[in-house]
């Protein structure tokens, strides 16, 4: 069992760094991808953990789709000066007020009644997304949107939705992620592809040329049959392979672990992690 997707408090994880090494007892792979930063790396020793791999996440777009790229492999110390530099209190806070005004309009525009109550008080990174849709959820019987992730995806980040908010502007380029993460040493993964609702196959040709490495092939969220076409996909474009759960919280209902046959861990795109598994490149795994 391994996996490569876990966020801690640091972000919009529930457990501590501390909370997920014991959780991780139980993985024979892991990796903490917090948000923007790799904080979760300052006081820990990657040497001594044989079996953890340095991991970020980074939201950013291409031809006005939202995405997520995490960054495997990178240096902690690169990463998070990074996020010092262009993550102050101040460009958060601009960049938060800024999408409250923008969410209202949207909500307006789509006759979404908001309730007086609904106030951005606590401002950070994401806030207001997740206020907005509790409220107007609240408010509005036949809202169209059931639960957040589908509000976030087919709604905000859809270019093809009335609820489209671009916010390209207010994140890092993905060229300039691209270019942190190799600069950090890292492999450029791109998260969840079956996530983003457009055709995998173009998406992943779109980012091939533009540096990625690899594909979270399986997922919490993901089908089987979505997770080995993806694993087709990689081994067709020799690209690298992830699998992850993506956790944030446990009422989400989705644990910490993906449970991969030997045989698939031992597919040429799984390969990369034979090192933190004990094996060495060209030895056969058992």
């Amino acid at each position: 069992m391994i996996d490569l997707h876990i966020h801690s408090k640091l972000s919009s994880g529930e457990l501590t760094v501390d909370e997920i090494f014991e959780k991780a007892k139980k993985l024979e792979v892991f990796s903490i991808v917090d948000n923007d930063h790799c904080l979760a790396y300052e006081n820990i020793d990657l040497v001594k953990h044989d079996n953890l791999v340095s991991g970020v996440v980074f939201t950013t777009v291409i031809d006005g789709l939202l995405i997520d790229i995490i960054g495997y492999e990178v240096n902690p110390k690169i990463i998070n000066n990074f996020y010092y530099a262009h993550y102050t209190k101040e460009a958060v806070e601009k960049n938060e007020y800024k999408l409250y005004d923008q969410l209202q309009k949207v909500m307006h525009k789509n006759n979404i009644v908001l309730g007086d109550d609904l106030q951005l008080t606590l401002v950070e990174k994401g806030i207001s997304k997740k206020l907005v849709y509790f409220n107007a959820k609240k408010n509005n019987p036949d809202f169209p949107f059931l639960n957040y992730n589908n509000f976030y995806r087919n709604g905000l980040s859809n270019p093809f939705s009335d609820y489209f908010i671009d916010e390209s502007e207010s994140l890092i380029p993905l060229k300039d992620i691209v270019n942190l993460i190799k600069e950090a040493g890292g492999l450029v993964f791109l998260a969840h592809p079956y996530e983003y609702g457009v055709n995998v196959d173009d998406l992943i040709q779109k980012l091939i040329p533009l540096g990625l490495d690899g594909l979270e092939v399986f997922h919490t969220k993901a089908a089987i049959y979505q997770s080995l076409k993806l694993l087709d996909i990689a081994e067709h474009y020799n690209l690298y392979a992830s699998a992850g759960s993506d956790f944030t919280k446990a009422r989400y209902y989705y644990p910490i672990g993906i449970n991969l046959h030997f045989n698939t861990l031992n597919t040429a795109p799984f390969r990369w992690l034979s090192k933190y598994r004990g094996h060495t490149e060209n030895e056969d795994i058992e």
